[in-house]
């Protein structure tokens, strides 16, 4: 067993009472439930698309941000209800002093680190008949070596701290179900499937966790919001909740492996489609 006693992980709504409607809002109760309050996080890629909706969710549970991106909209905090709780750093992901400089400026600025999401990635059309290496080496740049860089940053300061923490890492269904034209993509996502796994093994001695969301269609410019109409159409027909999935369903699921309440969670990917692939079997479409 390592440094923490892993039964410290308990519930905040069980260990003590949430105050009545009339002295918490409704996020605050939400906050109370889930543990989150008063905690910081990095965040990578939160300049826009699915980091942006989970740096939004976490900052409105109370949770400090530190949002990582290669560049940030000019009045990206004014969307956040606490700008005190929004910090941004502009950096390049696929460079291992970004990582370092984002823990360097989470900890003077926040005075802490409980969480790490590594969601920056980009998608590139590769396939091996017209493959660019460059184009290869992009992909495999941002959506692996930059999560690795982060983790490897910020666990030895989870761990020093001994007080537990969550990483959740920001996978795809194309991990698993492949796309004409994603090669690079789906190779770089079924890599952090395993990376999850194995970082999970060598942090659960010290009460860290380590978990990824696989989602699949999600209404974003490098996703269904790049997609013309005619090609929109049978992608909503091989869902069955019947739509494409909005950001900030997306991130509800990465504030739940942020918070208590998936405590007992280590090593899993959950994967957020809309039933898309529940038969096993997705029909591709030509990028």
């Amino acid at each position: 067993m390592g440094l923490l006693n892993t039964t410290s992980c308990r519930l905040a709504f069980i260990e003590k009472e949430v105050p009545s409607s009339s002295v918490l809002s409704s996020e605050k109760k939400a906050a109370e439930m889930l543990g989150l309050a008063g905690k910081s996080a990095i965040v990578t890629g939160a300049s826009r698309g699915i980091g942006e909706a989970i740096a939004r969710a976490l900052v409105s549970l109370g949770v400090s941000v530190m949002g990582v991106g290669r560049s940030f909209p000019a009045a990206w905090e004014t969307q956040f209800q606490n700008e005190e709780k929004i910090s941004r750093l502009v950096g390049d992901v696929t460079d291992p002093k970004t990582a370092d400089n984002a823990l360097k400026e989470c900890l003077d600025k926040f005075g802490d680190i409980d969480i790490l999401v590594n969601n920056a990635g980009i998608v590139i059309n590769t396939g091996i008949l017209n493959l660019n290496l460059e184009d290869w080496d992009r992909q495999i740049d941002t959506n692996l070596k930059s999560f690795v860089y982060f983790s490897r940053a910020v666990a030895p300061e989870l761990v020093n701290r001994k007080k537990g923490g969550r990483i959740v890492n920001v996978s795809s269904v194309a991990a698993n179900f492949y796309e004409s034209g994603l090669l690079a993509y789906s190779t770089t996502k079924g890599a952090i499937n395993s990376l999850t796994k194995g970082l999970s093994m060598d942090l659960a001695p010290y009460n860290i966790t380590v978990n990824a969301v696989a989602p699949g269609w999600v209404n974003t410019l490098m996703g269904a919001g790049s997609l013309p109409k005619e090609k929109l159409a049978p992608v909503l027909e091989r869902i069955p909740l019947g739509h494409v999935a909005s950001t900030d369903e997306i991130a509800g699921v990465v504030v739940f492996l942020c918070s208590d309440l998936s405590c007992y969670m280590t090593g899993q990917t959950i994967i957020v489609d809309g039933g898309e692939t529940v038969d096993g079997t997705i029909k591709g479409i030509q990028y």
